[in-house]
């Protein structure tokens, strides 16, 4: 099943999903970078282009690649100095040699990996880099830890996540001789919600597509999240914890 199709979906993805993609990608290049000219650089499955318009900061040119043409419509609006392109991450649209850097945001699980892993390593140059990040809402308020509760046990279980690919990267290169050593780092990023930012961020989840899917109509999900979610705020916004995990290697 495809994620993330939906026109209304793909515009409260671009609207309410926290912008903490800059941070996470500055890291790995004062990591990673070693004074090295980034030339050509894709974001592989890049949305609305939220993890591709950092990028055009360390970059000479900037591709995007999706498979969903309204996520796509809306990148083309955001990041208009990006080329982009209607594209499946098992069928990359570049030459051999290419890139000098791929970056997979919140998508690798969604991949037939085997074929993704093979087309990075036919389109990335010799020393280039693959770099994976996720992010994720654990379900932790500040302020209030009974918040964890409702998120961890009452939402998902109503709405279950869908079934994802969750091997880690390492796992995937562990016997690929075309790949270098997988480096990992992690970073907990406060955000700000109020109720209404929180319900729309939680209806742009996987998890909801999935639900409308099987028959529940958007009105329905988001009175049930709206009941559920407001008698844990007791500001305008609270702060809440949005967890990021990144693995990178180099092409050899």
């Amino acid at each position: 099943m495809r994620h993330f199709d939906k026109k209304f979906i793909a515009e409260k993805y671009d609207q309410y999903r926290p912008q903490v993609h800059e941070q996470v990608i500055k890291r790995f290049f004062e990591s990673a970078s070693q004074n090295r000219d980034f030339i050509n650089v894709a974001d592989i499955a890049c949305g609305t282009g939220h993890s591709t318009k950092p990028l055009l900061n360390f970059a000479e040119n900037v591709f995007g690649t999706d498979v969903s043409e309204e996520m796509l419509a809306l990148a083309k609006k955001q990041v208009p100095k990006a080329t982009l392109f209607l594209s499946p991450a098992e069928d990359l649209p570049f030459e051999e040699n290419f890139l000098d850097a791929i970056f997979v945001c919140m998508a690798l699980h969604w991949f037939d990996q085997e074929k993704f892993i093979s087309e990075v390593a036919r389109t990335l140059k010799k020393e280039g880099w693959l770099f994976v990040y996720n992010m994720w809402f654990p379900g932790k308020m500040t302020s209030n830890p009974d918040y964890t509760h409702w998120h961890t046990q009452t939402y998902w279980s109503k709405f279950p996540n869908p079934t994802r690919h969750r091997t880690p990267l390492a796992h995937l290169l562990k016997n690929n001789p075309c790949f270098d050593v997988v480096h990992e780092q992690s970073l907990d990023i406060p955000i700000l919600l109020s109720p209404l930012e929180l319900r729309n961020y939680l209806m742009t989840q996987s998890n909801i597509d999935k639900a409308i899917d099987q028959g529940h109509s958007v009105e329905e999900i988001e009175e049930w999240i709206d009941h559920g979610i407001r008698p844990f705020f007791t500001s305008e916004k609270e702060e809440f914890v949005y967890a990021t995990g990144a693995s990178y290697t180099q092409h050899l």
